[in-house]
C-alpha cells in the first residue's frame, strides 16, 4: 500500500508558489502551426485547439478596451468588415483590412493570424504565452478527451502560463471548502498530470466508490496513503486501490 500512490504518476514535484494573482492577459498557443481551412491548426503532444482570425481579433479589441465600431472607425472600414471577421464570416480579408488592423494594434500581419507571439502592449515585449482550459472538477478525471476537443474560440475559460514548457496541461476551479483558508473556494490550481507524486503534495484524485473527484493532500503514512483536507472539519480518506491520483497541483491562482 506504500507503493500505491507514487504508480498512479511519475516526476519529480516542486512546492507550490506563492499566492499569483493576475489578470486577463492577451495569450497564444506557440506551439506547432499549420495553415488548414483559412484557420490555424495548434497542436501540442498533449492538446490540440484551433486558434482563428476571428478568435485574435476578438481578443484584441477586448484587450483594448474597444467596441468593433470603433476599431471601424479608427482605421476607416465599413463597421460590417469588422463585424464579419470577428464573426468568423470573412476568414480571408483584403490585404488592405489586415495592415490597418495590424497597424491600429501595433502588431504584425503574422501575429494577426496566429505565426508569431503576441506583443504585450506598452512594454513591447514579446511574451512567450499558453493557455490551457480552466475545467470542472468533474471534468479533470477525463480531461485527455476534453483538451484532444476543446476550440480555442468556443471555450471561454483559460488560464495563461508564462512559458510555453509550462508543465501544466490544465487548470481547475475549486469548490467547497474542504481545503479552506489555504486554497479558498473559486480560486484556480494549475495541473500536472505527468508529474510523480511525492509525500505531502496536492492532488486530484478520483474516488471510486463515491463516484467524485476531490482535490486534497496526499499523505503516506506507512503502508496507508491518505487524501486529508485542510479544513479538518472534512474527513480524511484512505486511498484505495481503485481510486486514481488524476495529477499533482503545480500552482495556485485566486484570480485568472
Amino acid at each position: 500500500m506504500a507503493n500505491l500512490a507514487s504508480s498512479l504518476l511519475r516526476t519529480n514535484p516542486i512546492k507550490l508558489p506563492t499566492l499569483s494573482i493576475i489578470g486577463i492577459s492577451l495569450y497564444f498557443l506557440t506551439n506547432k502551426l499549420s495553415h488548414q481551412n483559412d484557420s490555424l491548426s495548434i497542436t501540442n503532444d498533449k492538446m490540440t485547439g484551433i486558434l482563428k482570425l476571428d478568435s485574435i481579433l476578438r481578443l484584441l479589441i477586448e484587450k483594448e478596451g474597444i467596441s468593433e465600431a470603433t476599431l471601424a472607425r479608427e482605421i476607416n472600414l465599413p463597421r460590417n468588415t469588422i463585424n464579419r471577421i470577428v464573426a468568423g464570416k470573412t476568414t480571408d480579408p483584403r490585404l488592405s483590412t489586415l495592415e490597418g488592423i495590424a497597424n491600429y494594434f501595433s502588431i504584425t500581419i503574422d501575429q494577426l493570424y496566429g505565426k508569431s507571439p503576441l506583443v504585450e502592449k506598452h512594454t513591447g515585449a514579446v511574451k512567450n504565452t499558453q493557455p490551457i482550459p480552466i475545467i470542472t472538477l468533474e471534468q479533470a478525471e477525463k480531461w485527455e478527451d476534453i483538451i484532444k476537443n476543446i476550440e480555442f474560440c468556443d471555450h471561454h475559460k483559460w488560464a495563461t502560463l508564462d512559458q510555453v514548457d509550462h508543465s501544466a496541461k490544465f487548470a481547475v476551479s475549486i469548490t467547497g471548502s474542504g481545503m479552506w483558508p489555504q486554497f479558498p473556494e473559486g480560486c484556480t490550481i494549475l495541473v500536472d498530470p505527468f508529474r510523480e507524486i511525492k509525500n505531502k503534495d496536492f492532488v486530484l484524485a478520483s474516488i471510486f466508490k463515491k463516484g467524485i473527484v476531490i482535490f486534497r493532500q496526499l499523505l503516506m503514512d506507512g503502508d496507508s496513503t491518505l487524501l486529508s483536507p485542510v479544513n479538518k472539519s472534512f474527513q480524511t480518506i484512505h486511498l484505495e486501490s481503485d481510486d486514481k491520483i488524476i495529477g499533482v497541483a503545480i500552482e495556485m491562482r485566486l484570480e485568472c
